[in-house]
């Protein structure tokens, strides 16, 4: 038996002592107190049973009492002694809840036992000074060494004991009882949340296991619901962060909100007929558990299923606004995309590249999702962008790459992990790490491979308007056309969002898991000792040998963690060789120079190699640029740059050799061809003014041949009418501007207020350029002042 001898305590003294914030409570006070009370009558009952025991007898002189009155006093305390312990596990509840409503310490517990709490109290203190006089301190700290199993509570018995053994005074006892009330209280409370484990693992066990139907029934479900969420524009910048889709719950702006009720009615939609065949319907319960838990950490994440990759929180404030005019039209563009390219994934390659945040050697890498040790007084900060500085030999530039889902294909993804000071990045190295690394990969190389082994006809990349992966960039276009000319495809698509929208590509998502795995990670940049091993000069072969170190030590941390229904794959690609660097830079001094005639002479100085290949590479994309679309409207390459097999005589792409083909490839059975005149530019709703039809009533009516599509962005058009308005002399007519700046808004379909920052931008921007100019021709004018001032007077 163990004896537990504890003092009656208020709220703070509870809280200081206990350090339990139950203890707080009324109920965990009286629960902690008649506890005590029982074990010291259980200890008072077993003493007096030794008649000739002399701190009995010392008790009872002092109360005035004798044997046979001590015994009846006895059944006043405890009764039935045999059965307590029974008794006060099986009716503590009901027991403790009659002590709160009475607010005393007196109640009972179980048949026929009674506490008389005054009584009790009064006998612990006179048995302490008994006891202090008789040094039985292992009785009065209520011990039970031996009965206790772990080590740690015998260490602490122990010096409990010998600090009360010391004891010169009142005070120093109380001190050794209060240590040792605390140790037994903690040994209370483990027990009885042991007890309560137990009570809950024969819980779980009876329970049975919830079992799902959703998944045989709707085998895709999981997939749909991600769709939708994406239609929705859900998440905002979260997702690149944490990886999930966001759905954010509360109130929001008018239009288009998606909630938990709106997705169920559109499930119950889209499987209309198969709830109709069935007669079983869809929960709306069911689509709440399809969705990640909020925190795994707590019981309740048991619940969920987490088939759809989103989850539901309040959202935060955590990106900014960026204002561009083209994002409404951009993104029913790219609504467009993903219903021509998601239905059939064995036609077509959709891939999604992106480099993510920089991870610098020597400092920890840290996310806002995910806590970080740091020390109390000095809170780590960090960027606000993801963006790494170039510095020299420290940097580790990760690269992903996304294989989009499709309705009858899983997507698939890998990462590539690259020291910049060993290789940079650039329109080059992206296009070596696609043949040399992507392609040969036995997993995401083979989904750009048909059933028979041989290279898909269509190739689409969404990639970023940065300068290394936009197409508008003159050395990004003769990468995607060697690519296209290399890989032997019949249609290459490459499209961009608007400028601000990259955090809607699918990449950044895989991004959010890569970055939350790279949290608390730090490599040192010195891995294979210094890179200045003999001068202060920085050693190439130290930082080479480093870098290495790094990358590996990376990809054996990061590498296998969570990320998109998977585990991450991450492999470090070659280093490229100076020749190779060197003939890059060869051949970007020859396609960006400034006139035809510095081209040519670069051109003529070049090896042949090159040369052969830089006339390849622009007679294919001067054959298979589509820069027209079908109503005549010049298709921006900065938004979109497709290259179409022409099959002319004397084309130097492999598919033109061979001639044109009987059958074109289309996007989906059913659909439209793949290098046909169709492409889902956004046309206006007539039914609803300010929207663009959706992705499928667009490609029903450009079939049925009533469609007028916005092929110019509502940038391009903005500054077209502002020019034009300028050849007018109207710039300064505010009379017509109110009229003119509103018929423009409706023309594009954006707010006036947005047309007006466009066109405030514009004058901005040249006003900026009439300055410079200004400021350009007083410098020129002081210099050649002062250089005729300094030859007059060397003159002289």
């Amino acid at each position: 038996m163990m004896y537990v001898v504890t003092k009656k305590l208020s709220a703070r003294e509870a809280r200081d002592l206990y350090g339990v914030r139950g203890l707080n409570s009324r109920r965990a006070q009286m629960e902690a107190r008649l506890e005590s009370i029982q074990r010291i009558a259980e200890l008072y009952q077993e003493l007096t049973a030794d008649e000739n025991n002399e701190i009995v007898k010392a008790w009872r002189a002092q109360r005035g009492l004798t044997a046979e009155e001590d015994d009846d006093d006895d059944e006043g305390i405890l009764s039935d002694s045999d059965d307590n312990d029974e008794d006060y596990a099986t009716n503590d509840d009901n027991f403790f809840d009659d002590q709160v409503e009475e607010g005393e310490g007196n109640g009972e517990a179980g048949a026929g036992t009674h506490y008389d709490a005054e009584d009790a109290e009064a006998m612990f203190s006179n048995m302490a000074q008994s006891f202090h006089d008789s040094r039985d301190m292992e009785t009065l700290l209520g011990m039970a060494v031996a009965d206790d199993d772990e080590q740690s509570g015998e260490a602490r018995d122990r010096d409990n004991l010998t600090l009360a053994l010391g004891a010169r005074n009142e005070d120093e006892l109380m001190l050794a009882v209060n240590k040792q009330c605390t140790v037994n209280a903690r040994r209370l409370r483990r027990r009885q949340k042991t007890a309560e484990a137990d009570v809950f693992a024969d819980l779980c066990q009876v329970r049975g296991v919830y079992r799902s139907k959703l998944r045989r029934r709707f085998p895709d479900i999981g997939q749909v619901v991600e769709r939708f969420c994406r239609k929705s524009q859900i998440g905002a910048d979260t997702h690149r962060r944490t990886g999930h889709l966001v759905l954010v719950q509360g109130p929001g702006e008018k239009g288009k909100h998606l909630t938990f009720p709106i997705l169920h009615e559109m499930l119950k939609e889209h499987y209309k007929e198969a709830i109709a065949e069935s007669n079983q319907s869809i929960s709306l319960s069911s689509v709440k558990r399809l969705c990640c838990a909020r925190n795994a950490r707590r019981r309740s994440s048991t619940w969920y299923l987490g088939w759809a990759n989103m989850v539901s929180r309040a959202a935060n404030k955590g990106f900014n606004l960026k204002q561009n005019v083209d994002d409404h039209w951009n993104n029913a563009m790219y609504r467009g995309l993903d219903m021509l390219q998601g239905k059939d994934g064995t036609k077509h390659i959709t891939a999604n590249r992106d480099d993510q945040a920089g991870q610098r050697c020597g400092t920890m890498g840290t996310n806002s999702k995910q806590p970080s040790l740091q020390m109390k007084d000095q809170r780590t900060v960090t960027t606000r962008t993801d963006y790494v500085t170039k510095d020299v030999c420290t940097n580790i530039q990760p690269t992903n790459i996304l294989i989009e889902d499709t309705d009858d294909q899983y997507g698939t993804h890998m990462g590539l992990i690259k020291a910049s000071e060993l290789i940079p990045k650039s329109p080059g190295q992206h296009y070596r790490d696609l043949t040399n690394v992507v392609y040969r990969d036995k997993v995401v190389g083979l989904r750009f491979l048909n059933a028979d082994g041989t290279n898909k006809d269509v190739v689409c990349l969404r990639v970023d308007g940065g300068p290394d992966e936009g197409p508008h960039h003159v050395m990004v276009r003769y990468y995607h056309a060697l690519h296209h000319i290399e890989f032997g495809s019949r249609v290459m698509l490459v499209t961009v969002r608007w400028a601000g929208g990259s955090y809607l590509n699918g990449v950044e998502r895989l991004n959010g898991h890569q970055g939350y795995a790279c949290n608390n990670v730090f490599i040192s940049a010195t891995l294979k000792g210094s890179n200045t091993p003999h001068t202060s000069q920085v050693c190439p072969e130290a930082v080479r040998a480093n870098m290495t170190a790094a990358v590996e030590e990376y990809i054996r941390i990061v590498d296998g963690s969570p990320a998109m229904n998977g585990k991450l794959r991450l492999v470090a690609p070659p280093i490229p060789s100076p020749d190779e660097l060197q003939r890059e830079q060869t051949i970007s001094g020859i396609m960006r120079a400034a006139t035809d005639v510095k081209r040519d002479a670069l051109l003529a100085k070049a090896p042949a190699d090159i040369r052969d290949e830089v006339v390849m590479v622009r007679t294919v994309e001067e054959n298979h640029w589509k820069k027209v679309y079908s109503n005549g409207d010049t298709m921006e390459v900065r938004y979109c740059y497709k290259l179409e097999c022409c099959f002319k005589p004397g084309c130097p792409h492999p598919k033109c050799k061979l001639g044109r083909p009987a059958i074109s490839p289309v996007w989906f059975d059913g659909g439209p061809t793949c290098d046909g005149p169709y492409h889902p530019y956004p046309a206006p709703d007539p039914e609803r003014p300010g929207h663009y039809l959706s992705a499928e009533a667009n490609l029903a009516k450009w079939q049925q041949g009533d469609l007028q599509q916005h092929v110019r962005s509502p940038q391009h058009v903005i500054d077209e009418a502002w020019k034009t308005r300028i050849d007018e002399g109207k710039e300064n007519d505010e009379a017509t501007y109110g009229t003119w700046t509103n018929n423009l808004a409706v023309r594009t379909m954006i707010p006036q207020s947005r047309v007006v920052l466009r066109i405030d931008h514009l004058k901005e921007i040249a006003r900026n350029i009439r300055a410079g100019m200004e400021k350009g021709k007083k410098t020129r004018a002081d210099k050649k002042a002062a250089a005729a001032d300094a030859a007059a007077a060397a003159a002289a």
